[in-house]
């Protein structure tokens, strides 16, 4: 979180003119992009294990690094078209918008923090999961899915 501090700091003391305006006969593409991030937003939440990842499961023991023998890999529901939905989604949010200046920095900032937070847990799961996660990997893509079913 810390991190993020500059980013909120720019964007509570930056303000001007709007930039990048979606025009009129794009108008309704905003409203696609936000229906479609929170579409990816729930689809994610119900591919995950929602109280693993909260931290609210009190059986679920906390581990700086590799999981439980034998735990599966979950690769079923939106996760087997995209890696990572919440990153797309994340993206789908900062763009889908008229943006003034104050906006466009932050949306660049956060595009990149996004996607070295992605870079940062691929890494996190090669090491906890191995060659299944490579399998996985190299037959899904990693933000723009393909309509294809991992086999």
């Amino acid at each position: 979180m810390a991190t993020l501090l500059p980013v909120i700091s720019i964007y509570l003391e930056s303000s001007g003119p709007v930039l990048l305006a979606w025009p009129d006969w794009l108008a309704p593409l905003p409203w696609v992009m936000r229906g479609l991030a929170l579409w990816l937003l729930l689809a994610g939440a119900h591919a995950y294990d929602m109280r693993r990842f909260l931290g609210l499961d009190p059986l679920t023991p906390r581990q700086s690094q590799g999981t439980a023998a034998g735990e599966p890999l979950v690769v079923t529901g939106i996760l087997q078209y995209i890696r990572h939905p919440w990153y797309l989604a994340g993206w789908l949010l900062l763009w889908g918008r008229d943006l003034a200046v104050r906006d466009l920095v932050t949306a660049i900032l956060l595009s990149g923090y996004l996607y070295l937070g992605s870079v940062l847990e691929e890494r996190r799961l090669v090491a906890e999961f191995g060659d299944r996660y490579r399998r996985y990997q190299r037959g899904v893509p990693r933000f723009l899915p393909r309509c294809r079913r991992l086999r």
